[in-house]
């Protein structure tokens, strides 16, 4: 069994192993510039939760620029967008099911 444990950072430019963006409350991450925030948001199409990862602008949350798990959002408000030892960020729920993960691969 594996476990997570994350700390909350909110408005900070950076996420760093250990650290994660959860799907409630009002943790984000933005830009050193102030123009882009990144976390969670909710979309409803029908009674089930959807929450997804993006990047929106800071001065128009409304308009979503990129969407992490646009194919498999988290269906409750167990998500958490974080950075595992390998590099790779991961969006999962509290089952550790992963939503979206980036390569980090050799380069």
């Amino acid at each position: 069994m594996v476990f997570l444990f994350c700390y909350c950072c909110s408005g900070n430019d950076k996420i760093t192993t250990g650290e994660c963006i959860y799907d409630i409350g009002s943790a984000f991450l933005e830009s050193d510039n102030k123009m882009f925030q990144m976390g969670f948001f909710p979309r409803q199409k029908t009674s089930e939760v959807r929450q997804y990862v993006g990047i929106w602008y800071t001065v128009d949350p409304s308009t979503i620029v990129w969407v992490a798990n646009r194919d498999d959002p988290v269906l409750d408000t167990s998500g958490s967008l974080t950075v595992s030892e390998d590099g790779s960020a991961k969006v999962l729920n509290d089952n550790q099911t992963t939503y979206f993960s980036t390569s980090t691969g050799n380069m």
